[in-house]
């Protein structure tokens, strides 16, 4: 499995899927943790960026958690093909 890269900004970022850590946590099951996200980004560029497939591969998105002063966001998809789709090629 070849995993895909995200660049914003000049800068590469690591996006990794949050495991469950109980089985009646199902929305986790729709969601990625993307770090490095450089402060000057904002949540709307990275809503339009993880839901435009051609770009990321990611889809339609449920929610998104981002502190610009950690660069960390949780993005939870509407459907897990969002987390395949910007995960892997």
């Amino acid at each position: 499995m070849q995993l895909r890269e995200h660049k914003m900004s000049g800068s590469e970022l690591s996006v990794r899927v949050l495991e469950s850590l109980t089985e009646d946590l199902r929305d986790q099951e729709c969601a990625v943790r993307v770090s490095n996200i450089a402060a000057r980004l904002s949540r709307e560029f990275l809503e339009c960026y993880f839901e435009n497939e051609r770009r990321s591969g990611g889809g339609k998105i449920e929610d998104i958690s981002y502190s610009q002063s950690t660069g960390v966001a949780v993005i939870t998809f509407n459907d897990p093909q969002g987390i395949s789709g910007v995960t892997t090629f």
